[in-house]
């Protein structure tokens, strides 16, 4: 696989040069990234990052909180829970949907103690006749195998820095840098999948459009 010319992603080639650096027509070295383990998995030029950031100094921009001693961190070191089966559920979008915290009532009708998703009413009471699809998402077998998904993690970096470096160098970067379609190609998606390590998530999940 190799760059494409216009910054958005890599295609595939039969035959490659010998260079220095990357560049169209050039192979590179790319990891598969699949962070909700549900087959939309993404490439990640690790090594076209590190040189565009300043190379080994700007390690800390992506790979924070490196413990002592450690060369890298593992994700679970902070994210503790990820190993652990996910819930589904979208707070901000319940509470837009009942008016903000006038709506609160309806979920958590206690007035005492905290508001959390162990005290509040059961999912059923209001989807009594719409019950979701595999609302949680299982762990392997094996505790340390795979964690459910850490796309939340990959999106809030990404997508945070890609709009930061748009913003600062537009000469540098395509206007498209922060749209989903960037990383995320349906067609490239359907190829990707079969280099994954392993089955993804059973849980299915419909393809947002980028409307911007």
């Amino acid at each position: 696989l190799v760059p494409r010319g216009d910054g958005r992603g890599n295609r595939p080639v039969l035959a490659v040069g010998q260079n220095d650096g990357p560049r169209e027509g050039q192979p590179v070295r790319l990891t598969l990234i699949d962070g909700n383990r549900n087959g939309e998995a993404v490439l990640f030029d690790h090594e076209g990052h590190l040189q565009r950031l300043g190379g080994d100094p700007s390690c800390g921009v992506c790979h924070h909180r490196n413990m002592p001693l450690d060369q890298n961190t593992s994700c679970t070191r902070c994210h503790r829970d990820m190993y652990e089966p996910t819930r589904l559920f979208d707070h901000s979008t319940h509470v837009e949907a009942l008016e903000g915290n006038r709506g609160c009532i309806e979920c958590h009708p206690s007035s005492e103690g905290a508001k959390t998703y162990e005290t509040a009413t059961a999912c059923a009471e209001c989807h009594w006749d719409q019950p979701p699809p595999g609302p949680i998402i299982r762990t392997s077998d094996s505790r340390w195998a795979a964690a459910p998904g850490y796309m939340d993690a990959m999106h809030g970096l990404c997508i945070a820095c890609h709009e930061e470096q748009r913003k600062e160098s537009p000469e540098s970067y395509p206007a498209s840098l922060d749209r989903c379609d960037t990383c995320h190609d349906a067609d490239r998606t359907r190829r990707l999948i079969l280099l994954a390590p392993g089955p993804p998530s059973t849980r299915k999940r419909e393809t947002v459009k980028d409307e911007r």
